[in-house]
Formats: structure tokens, sequence, C-alpha cells
């Protein structure tokens, strides 16, 4: 084990990839997934990840249909699509059946201190799934984005922690099955064990076969760091101005009612 102590729909970009994916995540979002995918798109590898999923139509519904039992097939995904790589959610959680469809591909495993993981998910990607506002489920429905959500929260805070995500014990309890699950299931020579906070381009570059980036002195430079909290924060608080448009929807429904009816009895004299 190398742990560094080693629907017919979707939209087709880029060219088609005919070797399939040569590396899978089974790591859970938050725990360095972005940069991952930041560095695998610099060193070449077109790699999936959530943000990929709201960026090609058709791939929001392919994972819902996925979330439900729908039988759907991975190539239309990633191999129509020109992916070698991906990590985050959905991936990891169908991280057995991507090792069954690519027999020959390596898995990475992000792996992050539990604490600071519940935490993280807590201030951000929780936190923006638990937002309910009227305006949020209109603004949805005209932009197709209602079995999205419903993807996310079928794969992730259902199907994955069970509603319980709140309870921090249990959700961390199931963050570390997930480690040893996979550390159990992947061979030891098809498995890194990756910590973006110990790890950089050396770790996985010698993992995936291929030459680090170097400065112009030669020496490998720094892994980067992406989608921090700090960054997360600004997309909770625009998703968060939805409360406020409720407000003053509601508001504008209560005007609109009591001025007809100022009319209606004005006209008619109800009372």
């Amino acid at each position: 084990m190398s742990e560094n102590n080693n629907n017919n729909n979707v939209n087709v970009e880029g060219e088609e990839n005919n070797n399939g994916l040569m590396l899978i995540g089974a790591g859970f979002g938050r725990c360095g997934t972005t940069s991952t995918f930041v560095a695998l798109q610099k060193l070449g590898f077109k790699c999936y990840h959530m943000k990929e999923v709201f960026k090609n139509k058709g791939h929001g519904d392919f994972w819902y249909k996925k979330s439900i039992g729908e039988d759907v097939d991975f190539a239309d995904v990633f191999d129509k699509c020109g992916y070698v790589a991906g990590v985050d959610w959905p991936m990891s959680t169908y991280y057995k059946e991507l090792m069954e469809k690519y027999p020959e591909a390596k898995v990475i495993l992000n792996v992050r201190d539990p604490e600071a993981w519940h935490k993280s998910c807590m201030s951000s990607i929780y936190k923006i799934s638990s937002i309910k506002a009227i305006s949020l489920e209109i603004f949805s429905f005209f932009l197709g984005l209602n079995r999205m959500r419903k993807m996310i929260d079928n794969i992730i805070w259902q199907g994955t922690f069970d509603g319980k995500f709140e309870d921090k014990e249990y959700a961390i309890k199931i963050f570390n099955e997930n480690i040893e699950e996979v550390k159990q299931y992947v061979p030891e020579d098809r498995l890194l064990i990756f910590d973006v906070k110990k790890h950089g381009y050396k770790e996985l570059c010698e993992f995936i076969n291929v030459e680090p980036p170097k400065d112009e002195e030669g020496n490998i430079i720094n892994f980067p760091h992406a989608n921090t909290t700090e960054e997360f924060n600004g997309r909770v608080k625009v998703m968060q101005r939805f409360k406020i448009l409720d407000y003053f929807l509601f508001a504008g429904l209560v005007s609109f009612f009591g001025a007809s009816l100022y009319y209606l009895n004005t006209r008619y004299n109800w009372y």
C-alpha cells in the first residue's frame, strides 16, 4: 500500500477516452479533493469532481438516476467526456463499481484529520445543502437544479450518513469506516493514501508514474491548496441571501393580498 508513511443526454466535452479511467478517487469530499483535482489537471489528467457535475449538461441527471438505483453506464460520463481521473463525491461513493469497470485503474484515498474534516463540512457543503428557502426552490426549479440537489442528498447526506451528519460522532464513525474499508478492499499496489497537508506532487507523481512539475531551479513546485473553508464561506453567504429573498417574497405577497382586499372592499363594500 502506498501510504506515504504511500442518460443518454450526457454532454460530450473533449475527445473520447478509449482507455477509461486511470485513477479513481475513494475519499470523501473536504479532504483536499479540490486541491488534488487542480494538481491532476495541471499534470495533464482530465479530472472529474463534483464541480464537473454542475459544469456538464446531463451529468446531474446521470448521478440522480444512479442515486435511485437506475442502471447507468459510467462510460457515458467518463469515457465519452474524456476523463481519465476523478476525486470527490459522487465518484467516491461508487469506487468499488468503478474498479470493476476499470480494472487497471489505481485508487487515491484522500484523508484528513476527522475532527477538522467534520468541522469543515459543517461550515461549507453541509451548510449550503441545509439552506431551506422558497425562493431557492423556485430558483432551482427554473434552472433545472432540483434533481442535482436531490442527488446530493441521496448520495451524501442520506445515502452515506443516513441523515445524521449533524451527529459528529456518527459522521466521523462513517468517515473512518470508509477509510478502513478502502484500505481493506483495494490491493496495496493500487492504492495511494494521500493527505494534502503531508504529501505533494512528489508522492502523487511517483504513484501515477509521471514527472512532477518543477520551477526554474529544478525544485518540485508546491502542491495547490484550493477551495479552503474561507473561500467556501463566500458561497455560503451568497446562498444565504435566498433566505433574505424569502422575507421580501412574503412581504410582497402580504402587500399584494392586502391591496387586493382594500380594492375589493372599496369597490364592492364587502364590509
